[in-house]
């Protein structure tokens, strides 16, 4: 290994310090060397590296000490929960395989067929996954969804919306029961076991827990890792929190742990660095990032667009979609695919074309909805990837069939093939790229963290400044801004006010 810096020594000795503790790691900074000489620092103590997904932690394998086990809280929860019981094996392949709505139906006592089923169905998973993902032994009234809790208020008035309220939450935690039961039929997804995990007090083995991304990390895994006997060191960016629209917390600033900072990038130079810093100013007291990296330039409307393969990062699926068809001649590879969405959008599609016809049995649908009208609602009442489908449809109407056709020719199926990659930013994170240009559909971003205070939404605004920060710190050598909006281009150049 390389000889570490005095921040990435300061780290390991706090690894060592047999005591719980957090790094922040800027973007770059070396979390990852920084993991691995903690894991060999701390030999032959028994530890756990928990990664962020199964693909990082398969190259954590390849890099740590034999006494530290890479994995996933999601793979730990598996083999203690479904793979040992061929009963619960069969309930998760039944929700791998995706129930449709007379599954969904079943599984609240609904009857299929009635009006609003779906809705109400709707209505009651996004109960069970707000459920799953916090602290909670048992779903009740406070885990409908803001935005659904608001629209009820809205739609039936305040005293029928608290009986709707109450009837979910009962119709939830008896759904929640009969997942947990071995014998019913009732699917068992990647969220219910996970959650089942919890509820035992997992456990997770090692006497060190190196924690990655925990800046992200669900309310249920905050509390099964707070859980545990073992030694905690938690290891991620705060300004790289994006999840927070799920309920994702900060497990760092919640451990009140001690801290050692990260803070010199080796991925890109000062002049990325610099813009990144404008952002950080928007969300933290300590700004502090400084660029060690290979040389490099941001690139506004009067230079010139760099030759070769680049990536565009946009904040939504329409911006990926439209980016995706603009740079379709060069060949063009979408981050995640583009088999699902090619699908939906033509699913979507049907049921818009229809309207508010109910489609026969076995007709297209979508996310088990089966009317145009259950998507739109879906889609208000919170479900964000339904909404963007529904904005898709609405915008490519007609043409939707036939945008979903190019899509799918454009689509190289090997990143390194691609002249054009194009992500999402969430897609985004924990990749690099040398060149990367910002979409045009990055919204607009505070410019001070007094700015982010004084926001109707101030935890929506500091996330939107947090993918910001994701997307601008993706680029090891150029960062193109030409495309994005004029107010995103004045923060990121220096013109903010």
């Amino acid at each position: 290994m390389a000889a570490p810096t005095d921040e990435q020594r300061r780290a390991v000795a706090l690894a060592a310090s047999g005591r719980d503790g957090a790094i922040v790691a800027r973007a770059g900074a070396g979390k990852t060397f920084t993991l691995e000489a903690a894991a060999h620092a701390t030999a032959p103590t028994p530890a756990t590296l928990l990664a962020f997904n199964r693909s990082i932690a398969r190259e954590a394998r390849a890099r740590v000490p034999r006494h530290v086990h890479a994995t996933t809280l999601h793979a730990l929860a598996f083999r203690a929960v479904v793979a040992a019981d061929a009963r619960l094996r069969a309930k998760f392949e039944r929700a791998v395989a995706g129930p449709g709505p007379a599954a969904y139906a079943a599984l609240f006592d609904l009857d299929a067929g009635a009006a609003g089923t779906a809705r109400h169905v709707a209505h009651l998973r996004a109960v069970l996954r707000t459920f799953a993902a916090s602290a909670d032994p048992t779903p009740t009234a406070r885990h409908v969804p803001p935005a659904l809790a608001t629209r009820l208020a809205r739609e039936l008035g305040p005293e029928r919306a608290e009986v709707r309220t109450t009837w979910l939450a009962r119709r939830a935690a008896r759904a929640w029961d009969r997942i947990l039961d071995p014998e019913d039929p009732a699917p068992l997804d990647h969220d219910a076991y996970l959650k089942a995990f919890a509820l035992r007090g997992g456990p997770v083995p090692g006497e060190l827990l190196l924690i990655d991304e925990a800046q992200d990390l669900a309310p249920v895994m905050v509390a099964l890792l707070e859980a545990q006997s073992a030694v905690r060191l938690w290891v991620g960016d705060p300004a790289q929190r994006i999840y927070a629209f799920r309920g994702a917390i900060d497990a760092m600033a919640a451990s009140d742990a001690p801290q050692v900072h990260l803070t010199r990038s080796f991925r890109f130079g000062p002049a990325v660095a610099e813009v990144a810093r404008r952002v950080l100013a928007v969300v933290t007291a300590d700004p502090r990032l400084h660029g060690a990296g290979p040389d490099g330039a941001v690139l506004d409307a009067d230079d010139p667009v760099p030759t070769g393969a680049r990536t565009v990062l946009c904040r939504s699926g329409a911006g990926v979609l439209a980016a995706a068809l603009r740079h379709a001649d060069g060949g063009v590879h979408v981050v995640g695919g583009v088999e699902g969405v090619v699908a939906e959008l033509r699913a979507a599609h049907a049921l818009w074309a229809a309207r508010h016809a109910r489609p026969r049995a076995g007709g297209p649908r979508v996310a088990g909805l089966a009317t145009w009208d259950d998507v739109v609602r879906a889609g208000e009442d919170g479900d964000a990837e339904l909404r963007t489908l529904r904005r898709l449809v609405e915008r490519y109407g007609t043409d939707t069939p036939a945008v979903a056709r190019a899509l799918a020719n454009a689509h190289t199926r090997r990143e390194r093939d691609a002249a054009t990659v194009v992500a999402t930013i969430h897609r985004a994170k924990g990749r690099e790229w040398d060149h990367v240009a910002l979409g045009p559909d990055l919204p607009r971003v505070a410019t001070s963290r007094a700015a982010v205070r004084r926001a109707a939404d101030p935890e929506a605004a500091r996330g939107e400044a947090n993918l910001a920060y994701v997307a601008v710190t993706r680029a090891r050598r150029t960062l193109d801004v030409r495309d994005a909006r004029e107010e995103v281009r004045a923060l990121l150049l220096g013109g903010g006010g």
